[in-house]
């Protein structure tokens, strides 16, 4: 668990990037199964699953603090690490239940 924590802090600070799992591994001398595990019973997802509603979770207070006719939300996706529009919108209204631009347009402020 305190691996677990460790790595948890690691994708915290570079939540923006693409973490892989491997170089995590390494980086840390586990084993691919014991990082699992540990994530899993301490944060109750896998550490790929943590990262990515991390980020959602960031991208979501940015769109609520953003100014939309200025802002878009690629720009603001793009800034916090997601490239693939399509994908990104799946997953953020899979966790919000709205869409981004409705969460940028009207919710923000």
């Amino acid at each position: 668990e305190n691996n677990a924590d460790k790595i948890r802090k690691h994708i915290e600070k570079n939540y923006k990037d693409n973490i892989s799992i491997n170089e995590l591994c390494t980086n840390e001398k586990l084993s691919e199964r014991t990082l699992r595990l540990g994530f899993k019973n301490l944060f109750g997802l896998s550490p790929k699953q943590y990262h990515k509603s991390f980020r959602l979770g960031k991208v979501h207070h940015a769109f609520l603090k953003a100014d939309p006719t200025i802002d878009s939300v690629e720009q603001i996706a793009y800034e916090y690490g997601f490239t693939h529009m399509g994908r990104f919108a799946r997953n953020y209204k899979s966790m919000f239940g709205k869409t981004p631009s409705y969460t940028l347009t009207k919710c923000s402020f």
